[in-house]
């Protein structure tokens, strides 16, 4: 038996099966006493492996088989809701209620079109090191964010898996939306950031591939570069607060940087890079970047003297006005 954190069907008619780990087995369907062996992907960072199967029927149940093995298992097949040509973000979050509305708004007047968030609330580990964890401890994004789902904005899918939770999940995006024109991998502190008068997302992506001469068949994506913010004196981070915290570093970090993948062109993804498939172009800082407000919903990260360089970038208070002016800011 295989380890299977999702079965889907996409609007492209494949059948995809996500898994955590690296695994060099066949994987067969199994219908009308026919064996269908699946396409396999592997992550080069190990972190995942994505089979999949072209110009298929949808049915609520499959049967599947591993190899020449005796056991057959019957797993149920999620249908997908198609987003084709769709600006999507997608993200994974656990216990950050207070701050995931924000994240929504801010991107929403950017120029995204729908949000796909993974709720790891059922994830019920707690090892990781305290610097790392939510302060808070209890979510309920469904009841949250019910408005967004039931407008057609945000889609929210359950994922409470421990191992490789945010590869599988992003890797689960680009398979399950594969019709979609980009989708971009940024966490709920991470804060898209234009530095030129347009500041609709699609418009500066699709700008920057004409202005170099990029044919978007040869890529993969577009990486956005890095900037962490820090809070040493202990701010007021509440509501829209935190975005009043200016103090940065001096760098902008593309190793850390994170992506606006075009699906179609992508086979795995891990974190910052792309492990199967076309190469990421990296988009220059001067016209957009990522404020990593790198404290936000943590205990302790970011809040040191160590990382206070008396460096202030104020520039996404232009999107705060917008925001005011919409009347949607949080108390």
């Amino acid at each position: 038996m295989i380890q299977i954190y999702s079965a889907l069907y996409n609007d492209l008619g494949q059948i995809v099966i996500i898994c955590p780990y690296p695994l060099n087995h066949n994987l067969y369907l199994l219908s009308n006493n026919i064996k269908i062996i699946f396409n396999r992907y592997l992550c080069s960072h190990g972190s995942s492996t994505v089979f999949v199967l072209d110009n298929q029927t949808y049915i609520k149940k499959i049967t599947l088989q591993l190899d020449n093995l005796d056991v057959e298992f019957i797993i149920n097949l999620h249908k997908c809701e198609s987003c084709k040509e769709l600006l999507l973000m997608s993200t994974i979050i656990k216990n950050e209620d207070e701050y995931v509305i924000q994240w929504i708004e801010h991107h929403t007047i950017l120029g995204i079109d729908k949000f796909i968030i993974y709720d790891n609330s059922g994830n019920k580990n707690e090892k990781p090191s305290l610097h790392l964890l939510g302060k808070g401890k209890n979510s309920n994004l469904h009841a949250l964010l019910s408005n967004y789902v039931d407008s057609g904005r945000v889609i929210i899918l359950d994922w409470p898996f421990e191992e490789k939770f945010q590869q599988t999940h992003q890797n689960h995006s680009i398979w399950a939306f594969k019709s979609a024109k980009y989708i971009g991998f940024f966490d709920i502190d991470e804060y898209i950031n234009p530095q030129i008068n347009e500041f609709y997302i699609p418009k500066i992506l699709d700008m920057y591939i004409m202005k170099n001469k990029i044919n978007n068949k040869d890529i993969g994506g577009l990486r956005l570069a890095n900037r962490f913010f820090y809070n040493p004196f202990n701010d007021d981070e509440r509501g829209y607060n935190f975005l009043s915290i200016y103090h940065t570093g001096l760098r902008f970090i593309y190793g850390r940087g994170k992506s606006f993948v075009i699906p179609s062109n992508v086979k795995c993804y891990s974190v910052h890079e792309i492990t199967n498939g076309q190469k990421l172009i990296d988009v220059d800082y001067h016209l957009v970047y990522f404020n990593h407000y790198f404290f936000l919903n943590k205990f302790k990260r970011g809040r040191s003297f160590f990382y206070f360089t008396f460096k202030n970038d104020k520039s996404i208070q232009r999107y705060v006005k917008i925001l005011q002016s919409k009347g949607i800011l949080l108390e």
